[in-house]
């Protein structure tokens, strides 16, 4: 019996399994470059990536942030450039992306296509 129910309950999680948001929320709109960094400065974020573990992002008002996944850290700098948060440290390659909010709420779009939300710490 253990045999037949055991499969079943490793195929259940996939049929759960839902695609990464790929397009921001309805609503979430662009924001300017000196709200952008009010939202980010001196302030710490927690991301759910749809695969991997969670994220620990710390964006300091002096221009440094740190990044922690799993076992991986890196430090490095953070600017704001026409809407989109650039980051740029040793170990990660430098990127910039696309900012958007709903509210109080900010969705970030990854390069690798994923949206992901800010959540404060």
């Amino acid at each position: 019996m253990k045999a037949i129910v055991l499969p079943l309950l490793l195929a259940c999680p996939l049929s759960w399994a839902q695609p990464a948001p790929s397009e921001f929320p309805d609503g979430a709109a662009a924001v300017t470059p000196e709200s952008l960094k009010g939202f980010v400065s001196d302030k710490v974020f927690a991301v759910n990536a749809s695969k991997g573990p969670p994220w620990r992002l710390q964006f300091n008002a002096d221009g440094l942030f740190y990044v922690n996944i799993g076992y991986f850290s890196d430090t490095g700098r953070w600017t704001i450039k026409d809407g989109s948060l650039c980051t740029e440290a040793p170990k990660i390659r430098p990127s910039c992306n696309e900012v958007r909010a709903k509210g109080q709420e900010l969705y970030l779009k990854r390069d690798n296509g994923e949206i992901v939300k800010l959540e404060p710490r």
